[in-house]
């Protein structure tokens, strides 16, 4: 076979132009058998499939339960209750009561209720005529339990527990996507890598089977076929290497992917990704203070103690109004089924057929309720303490996101010049080498410190979205 140079400096430099005008030189030459996950695909399926954002998502619903729960306080209940003796044909008693309770939410409880109570041995404080007995009352708190009882006190607490379970979804939610942005984007990293390598494996290759003709037709010493070589295994195995991290780092990818049936992904080897998301923002220093005020009062970390805060206010309240003695008045209204008409109201009946009773109960050193409530305010200032500080870390969490932002824009901005310049001076060394001036140690070492500063460029890259997510997240506004 007869190696024409001229025909191999012009396929030389086609294929050098061909791969590596493009960072996805591999990825062309499959064509259309690849699929690109973007990071926003990537983002929907988990918050749609993941099983902690699912788990995530369930907290809502939970405090709408509990929510419910806390209501049923002030739900109406019926209670009944029958009694029965006799012996030897002689009846002892016969007690029947039923009773329906209406609770309210300002303190005071309704009762309507019928009672029947006869027998020889039926104490005549509680007998009643052979027809029955009718009566309708109210019992009023009024100490403990007026301004504020226990039910009230828990349903004040439930109604804040939505959104209490939304900032909590919120930060489930946040954390699970930053950690699955850091394994997108070293993803990302590690395939640009490879192909990289893959790119340098292909030229080393390639330059080596043209030296080797050259090597044959006398044009180059057989040491140059022997350092062809070399170039041929190092980046083999930099390519393996690189290719082998890739796998590994996809099917760490896998563990964020779920279908809708709840079953884990495995993304197969066709499956790319893609660099969108990644490009540079700007972010104004009014901005940033911008940011930094809306994360102080709307974070879901703040606002989650911010609720708790409120909810440990109204435990304070309730706890202080139990100090007060329990002091609660019932009356109750008495009659006959058949008495219930006009005339008979009319004739002071209110005043002649009544119970009422007044109870009142008071510890006296009130060590318990002290205690108590010396234990929610020692848990009010806990919270706030945790709240100055979380807010504190956050704005420097948010101030260190930006500051990282700034300087990998800058270190890609150098980077890419760096990769301009030393693409030049490849590109300087190969016409050397084809005039004759220059050596294939020479051309290789270009050539892989070209390399090199391309896996310099991708990996800052990657960091710098990794800023990006970290910025939203620390800001809380990722989900």
């Amino acid at each position: 076979m007869i190696f024409n140079f001229r025909e191999y400096r012009f396929i030389y430099i086609t294929v050098v132009a061909v791969l590596l005008l493009a960072a996805s030189g591999k990825a062309k030459a499959q064509g259309d058998t690849l699929t690109t996950l973007t990071f926003e695909q990537y983002f929907q399926l988990i918050i749609h499939h993941h099983p902690v954002a699912r788990q995530a998502q369930l907290l809502s619903e939970r405090a709408q339960q509990d929510l419910r729960i806390a209501r049923g306080l002030l739900d109406p209940t019926i209670n009944s209750y029958l009694s029965r003796k006799e012996l030897d044909g002689k009846r002892y008693y016969n007690l029947w009561d039923n009773t329906l309770y209406i609770p309210t939410w300002f303190g005071a409880d309704f009762h309507v209720g019928y009672e029947r109570n006869l027998g020889d041995n039926v104490n005549q404080q509680v007998v009643t005529p052979s027809q029955g007995l009718g009566y309708a009352g109210i019992t009023v708190p009024l100490g403990q339990g007026l301004i504020i009882d226990q039910r009230r006190s828990a349903i004040r607490q439930a109604r804040l527990l939505p959104d209490l379970a939304e900032a909590e979804q919120v930060i489930q939610i946040n954390r699970l996507l930053l950690d699955a942005a850091r394994e997108y984007w070293n993803w990302a990293y590690f395939y640009n890598r490879f192909l990289l390598h893959d790119q340098g494996f292909e030229l080393a290759s390639f330059r080596a089977n043209a030296i080797r003709e050259q090597v044959i037709q006398g044009d180059l010493a057989a040491i140059d076929s022997v350092e062809a070589n070399i170039e041929v295994q190092t980046r083999h195995q930099l390519r393996r290497e690189a290719e082998v991290q890739f796998r590994n780092v996809t099917l760490s990818l896998s563990n964020f992917l779920w279908d809708e049936g709840e079953v884990p992904l495995e993304l197969s080897e066709n499956v790319i990704p893609d660099m969108q998301g990644s490009e540079f923002v700007t972010i104004t220093p009014d901005s940033l203070e911008q940011l930094r005020m809306v994360a102080s009062e709307a974070h879901p970390i703040i606002r989650t103690l911010d609720l708790r805060l409120q909810q440990l206010d109204v435990e304070r309240q309730f706890r202080a109004d139990r100090l007060k003695p329990r002091v609660n008045l019932t009356y109750q209204l008495l009659t006959r089924p058949q008495e219930l008409t006009e005339q008979n109201f009319g004739n002071g009946f209110l005043t002649n057929n009544y119970r009422y009773g007044v109870s009142l109960f008071f510890p006296i050193f009130l060590r318990q309720e002290r205690g108590q409530l010396q234990l929610t305010k020692i848990e009010q200032q806990q919270t706030t303490l945790s709240l100055q500080q979380n807010n504190r870390e956050i704005l420097n969490t948010i101030k260190i996101a930006y500051n990282d932002l700034q300087v990998y824009e800058n270190l890609i901005t150098t980077q890419q010049e760096m990769v301009n310049n030393m693409q030049r001076l490849r590109d300087g060394e190969q016409r050397r080498f084809e005039a004759g001036e220059s050596s294939v140690f020479l051309i290789n070492t270009r050539e892989i410190n070209l390399i090199t500063a391309q896996v310099r460029l991708q990996e800052l890259i990657s960091n710098y979205a990794i800023a990006r997510t970290t910025l939203a997240w620390a800001a809380g506004k990722i989900y």
